[in-house]
């Protein structure tokens, strides 16, 4: 798919002003660079406090949930221009909205995997797709993933509503990897989740590298011998299916029966 799809869903302005209102919903959705988000807050901010988490203060800014992943790694160093991290982070989120329209043109009826998790597997990040799947069939259900906000886009990391026990904790540390855990209260409960972060510096660009690196990371964690529990941040994904037997996350016919 051309460059001229992705065009399509970017934003256009005037003195700041969106001018092209029929996709707005889908440029909202791509400006959360990471993607897995909570459906509730697609395009929008975090509704959680995650003071515990980042050692500072909450979210700020209403576009993005990278504050969530906004502490900087200790381990690891990288040895790249980071010019070449934030390049390669650009090239991947333009590519999200040709992903995800592809996906609903060849099959918009989501897998149980998928209604589980609250998204499509093609709307993850191709470097950490394959972990985020293996961590939510072990038992552990993530939020979010992928690069890290701009400037500091050779971060990545997984975020999710589970705990990982003392050793695993000491291996994967052993191997470069920062967790960082602490309490949060989701939109609309009364009770507070232990919320966990892992996270590491890329020593290269490449998402090949980052995928191996990911892969190195899940093996040390241990199977619960059950899937992940249902994102608690479902409910929009999972009532659209329900309602229609299929889910197109508000993006109109006429964007995806263009040809281009």
């Amino acid at each position: 798919m051309g460059n001229g799809c992705s065009d399509l869903f970017k934003r256009h302005s005037s003195d700041g002003q969106r001018d092209n209102s029929r996709s707005s919903a889908v440029e909202q959705r791509s400006r959360v660079d990471h993607v897995v988000r909570p459906p509730e807050n697609r395009g929008g901010p975090p509704s959680i406090r995650l003071e515990e988490l980042r050692g500072e203060r909450g979210a700020s800014t209403a576009n993005q949930r990278e504050n969530l992943r906004s502490s900087t790694v200790e381990q690891g160093s990288s040895h790249q221009p980071m010019a070449e991290f934030q390049t390669l982070r650009q090239k991947i989120i333009d590519s999200y909205q040709d992903r995800l329209r592809a996906r609903i043109i060849a099959n918009d009826v989501p897998t149980k995997e998928e209604l589980d998790m609250n998204m499509y597997t093609e709307e993850l990040e191709p470097q950490v797709r394959d972990a985020v799947l293996d961590l939510n069939r072990k038992g552990y259900s993530t939020a979010s993933s992928g690069f890290h906000s701009h400037p500091e886009a050779d971060i990545q990391q997984i975020d999710g509503f589970f705990t990982l026990d003392h050793k695993t904790q000491r291996d994967l540390r052993a191997i470069g990897v920062e967790v960082r855990s602490g309490n949060v209260k989701p939109d609309g409960s009364e009770t507070w989740k232990e919320y966990t972060s892992i996270r590491f510096k890329s020593k290269e660009p490449s998402l090949e590298a980052m995928k191996e690196k990911w892969a190195e990371i899940t093996a040390l964690i241990p199977d619960r011998g059950r899937p992940a529990t249902p994102n608690i941040y479902g409910k929009k994904f999972r009532e659209e299916y329900e309602r229609t037997g299929r889910v197109r996350l508000d993006i109109p016919d006429w964007v995806l029966n263009q040809t281009w």
